[in-house]
């Protein structure tokens, strides 16, 4: 199998007024493609180009706080999680993924710009997205795929002591049209719910300093582990981990990090219900 992509791309930010930014650009992508079969000496070569342009507008409500929304399309070239194949199981190459997304949003600062929270709402369409096939152990390609919902972000710092990365997102992700895949069949891999959240904290003063600790929760509920809405799903789970550190210079530092505190078993992805990747264990 051998790929060639070649890619270009213009962005421009615009100030159109001290309240409204507007940004606007175009990336072009070049696919040159061939898959040689060495049993059957069949050789499948594909040629791809494909234009994503996007838009951004911002209003600035007050110094610290601003709106936005944006509009997007995507093209990406697409592999088999399974095999490394650019192909089907019949030897047709698949066709890139491209996609059209929407985003809604808010951003802030707080703590004296400290800290930065942003939320947003989504909706992104898909077409040719790649999900198993229990029943030939490849991936076929669906139709068109829609993921919708809502994220929240935060990062930065409290104070010079303490920082914090946080998010909550919400997805809706389903097949939307397909000609064998059930119409609403839930996207691999994707939990409806999740969340991540991490604290450091790292004394800058005293004889303590240089120190630092801190811990973090990652949680996410059950994702369907094929693609195809055979039912098969991964349980969800929470899993902790910590860290401690010691800066011996401004160039390095001594760590120990700690994952899955508790052991918990629980399972990163499903490449189908043969094919189950367990987590990191205590580590």
């Amino acid at each position: 199998d051998v790929a060639d992509t070649y890619a270009g791309y213009l962005q421009d930010q615009i100030e159109l007024s001290e309240r409204w930014q507007l940004l606007v650009g175009m990336r072009a992508d070049w696919l040159e493609q061939d898959f040689m079969d060495r049993v059957s000496n069949r050789s499948a070569p594909q040629s791809r180009k494909g234009y994503s342009p996007r838009a951004g507008l911002t209003y600035k409500v007050a110094p610290d706080l601003a709106v936005y929304t944006s509009v997007a399309r995507s093209f990406r070239p697409v592999m088999d999680s399974h095999t490394g194949f650019t192909t089907t199981s019949n030897g047709e190459p698949f066709k890139p993924e491209t996609g059209l997304g929407y985003e809604l949003g808010i951003k802030t600062e707080l703590f004296d710009k400290r800290l930065s929270a942003t939320a947003a709402l989504f909706h992104i369409t898909k077409q040719n997205v790649l999900t198993s096939d229990p029943a030939t152990g490849f991936n076929v390609a669906a139709g068109e795929v829609q993921s919708r919902g809502l994220d929240i972000n935060l990062a930065g710092s409290i104070t010079p002591e303490w920082r914090i990365i946080a998010g909550y997102a919400f997805t809706d992700a389903e097949v939307t049209k397909d000609k064998s895949i059930p119409k609403g069949a839930s996207l691999q891999n994707i939990p409806r719910h999740s969340l991540g959240l991490w604290n450091v904290y790292e004394f800058q003063t005293g004889s303590l300093k240089g120190f630092g600790f801190g811990g973090g929760v990652v949680t996410m509920d059950d994702r369907a582990g094929s693609g195809n809405g055979d039912g098969f799903t991964m349980p969800g789970f929470a899993k902790v981990d910590l860290l401690g550190f010691y800066k011996l210079t401004e160039a390095a530092k001594i760590s120990l990090n700690i994952y899955n505190l508790f052991d918990t078993e629980y399972y990163e992805r499903a490449l189908g219900p043969l094919r189950v990747v367990p987590g990191q264990p205590l580590s």
